[in-house]
């Protein structure tokens, strides 16, 4: 009878052992704690060390789904936004009246509430696919120097330039 229970007893110290050995292992909590916690693609080679996992390899350029905290300095950052604001310009369009299919037509522009130390990047282009753009499609000017561009068109109809900006530090 003692030996029934003693048999048992090594039995069930064994099962533990065994469902111990296959559990995780019991991670220590850190200092931080996350805030929450998203899925992120990452590469199995960023994941494990050279694509080894378990008894076999496996690609390290492989994409699987992990998770990966969020910490709150995650969260905290400052954003320093220039409050000065600008815009494109139209000064000029010539000819003034509605241009024919092959003409060509200017466009003079300059950055409207444009500091006079800045330098700016204005970029043209194109409405549609029947605009092509004649000369240079981006030009840097400093303050509110003007820029000309030209273009024409292949058919009819209101057609023409979208012209933006963008201060370069």
């Amino acid at each position: 009878m003692i030996l029934r229970y003693l048999a048992v007893g090594l039995l069930l110290d064994m099962a533990a052992f065994c469902l111990w050995g296959c559990s995780p292992q019991i991670v220590r909590p850190s200092e931080r704690t996350p805030v929450r916690w998203i899925v992120v693609e990452k590469r199995v080679g960023e994941v494990t060390a050279g694509g080894w996992l378990g008894d076999g390899r496996v690609d390290p350029q492989a994409v699987v789904l992990t998770m990966q905290p969020l910490y709150r300095e995650d969260f905290e950052w400052e954003v320093v936004v220039d409050p000065h604001e600008y815009f494109v310009e139209v000064l000029e369009i010539s000819p003034s009246r509605q241009a024919s299919p092959g003409e060509t037509v200017s466009a003079k522009v300059r950055v409207g509430k444009a500091r006079a130390s800045d330098f700016y990047r204005l970029v043209a282009r194109p409405s549609c696919a029947e605009v092509q753009i004649i000369g240079e499609s981006e030009l840097r000017v400093r303050g509110g120097c003007p820029a000309v561009f030209q273009f024409t068109s292949t058919s009819t109809g209101r057609l023409g330039i979208a012209v933006g900006v963008e201060k370069i530090e």
